[in-house]
């Protein structure tokens, strides 16, 4: 499960980045960082490796969440340096087709996994 929400940390990541909104991306990576080392200093202790298993969960999935907000925040074509419209439309069709692909791979990866 861990790997599904570093998965769709990284989907999301790398669209930011192609983008140019990396410090979004940084702030998703921080995000699994901070969460990851304090849920880890609670948890551990108490609930050994359970704990740290559960710590890393969390943490990728609110990273996963944090890159995938400011993904659809700022998925207009607004950050397209191009003033020709038929071929911004064509791009946000290629970009949603992208993401459809992305989305089927996510959900090939929850069956198979089982859930």
């Amino acid at each position: 499960m861990v790997d599904l929400c570093q998965f769709v940390r990284s989907a999301f990541g790398y669209s930011l980045f192609a983008m140019g909104l990396q410090r979004y991306q940084v702030l998703s990576a921080s995000t699994a960082l901070v969460l990851h080392l304090a849920l880890g200093l609670l948890l551990v202790p108490v609930y050994g490796i359970r704990g740290g298993a559960a710590a890393s969960l969390a943490a990728e999935s609110a990273s996963a969440v944090v890159a995938a907000f400011y993904y659809w925040k700022h998925r207009s074509s607004e950050w397209l340096p191009v003033q020709n419209k038929g071929l911004v439309q064509m791009l946000n069709r290629l970009n949603s087709i992208h993401h459809l692909y992305h989305y089927s791979i996510v959900l090939m990866s929850a069956v198979i996994a089982g859930l």
